[in-house]
């Protein structure tokens, strides 16, 4: 509680620019997460492969216990480490819609087969 909170771009924006993608897609909530200010900084524009490397290598944190803390946020550590925008995106989307059908009592529905996100 001693560090402010930023809202992270899982995929960072200088990443995704440098790919092509479409600020509406990459500035959606579905690539953000809440996460402390300090290791915001540290990410910086870089893949997922690269930061979340960085990340266990300076904390000492196993890829056992990352993938866990990854995992608390609806992402997968499999998709971040292959630095697999759209398999992530798409994966994320869909538990998030999950979450939001459970809290409204109601199934959210998909047009079966369809990706949220075709790149």
């Amino acid at each position: 509680f001693d560090e402010g909170v930023d809202i992270h771009h899982v995929f960072p924006k200088k990443w995704c620019q440098d790919r092509g993608l479409p600020a509406t897609i990459f500035d959606s909530i579905i690539n953000k997460t809440p996460l402390s200010a300090r290791t915001n900084r540290k990410i910086g524009g870089n893949a997922p492969s690269h930061y979340l490397k960085k990340l266990r290598d300076e904390s000492g944190l196993s890829t056992t216990a990352q993938a866990a803390r990854l995992t608390t946020h609806l992402l997968a550590p499999d998709l971040l480490g292959a630095d697999d925008f759209t398999a992530c995106y798409n994966l994320r989307a869909r538990d998030i819609l999950a979450l939001i059908g459970e809290a409204m009592g109601k199934p959210v529905t998909l047009d079966a087969g369809k990706e949220i996100l075709d790149l």
